[in-house]
């Protein structure tokens, strides 16, 4: 039943690193997606 528990743990850093990877962008004030077209 390790599955059980690792999921949700997966699913945390995920949001996590996210949530960083977000924030970064923001504080950079770049898209979370950059496109060409945005430029």
């Amino acid at each position: 039943q390790d599955n059980n528990t690792e999921a949700p743990v997966r699913d945390h850093i995920m949001n996590s690193f996210d949530s960083y990877v977000q924030n970064f962008c923001y504080k950079t004030k770049k898209g979370y997606r950059s496109t060409p077209q945005n430029e």
